[in-house]
């Protein structure tokens, strides 16, 4: 009885580790790819958007996509930037009384202010192509009551989700 031997696969194992190891460093640089130009973290350095979000809290923005009214946005570098909530797109016409922000004549429903902040602001009809931007701590924010809209090629990206926060009010 003659035993049949089959033949080993040339470099089977090899390959296999090759294909592995490639596609591997594919995966990192497709992540980092995402990280660099669609999403990423941002610390957030300054009270203005407070409560919603605390001063040394990080966030996570997506840097693609459009905005809408009520978004929390990134403007300026993701490094140096800021944080502030998209109040009117270019057309509306915001203006505020007795502490109230308006839009087209709407009292808007602002929860998310901090307590005992009243807004003042000039009226101002946003131009196409522009937001208002406003923060929730109205006390500390420098926004669109003081600089006017923002262009919208000035919007770096929108927050999507808190990460972490140094501040035990916001818990993790």
């Amino acid at each position: 009885m003659t035993a049949e031997v089959e033949p080993v696969a040339r470099g089977g194992r090899g390959r296999r580790v090759r294909r592995w190891g490639v596609g591997l460093v594919v995966l990192v640089v497709l992540v980092a790819a995402l990280w660099v130009w669609v999403v990423g973290p941002v610390r957030v350095p300054s009270t203005a958007m407070e409560p919603t979000v605390v001063a040394g809290s990080t966030v996570l923005v997506v840097k693609v996509g459009g905005v809408e009214r009520g978004d929390v946005v990134l403007v300026g570098a993701v490094s140096g930037g800021r944080l502030l909530r998209v109040i009117g797109l270019g057309g509306d016409r915001i203006s505020c009384a007795g502490g109230r922000v308006s839009r087209d004549g709407a009292v808007i429903e602002e929860s998310y202010v901090a307590s005992g902040s009243a807004t003042e602001c000039a009226a101002v009809t946003v131009p196409d192509g522009e937001v208002y931007l406003l923060g929730d701590n109205r006390e500390a924010a420098k926004d669109s009551r003081h600089e006017g809209p923002w262009p919208l090629g000035d919007v770096s990206g929108r927050m999507i989700s808190r990460l972490w926060s140094d501040d035990p009010r916001q818990g993790n």
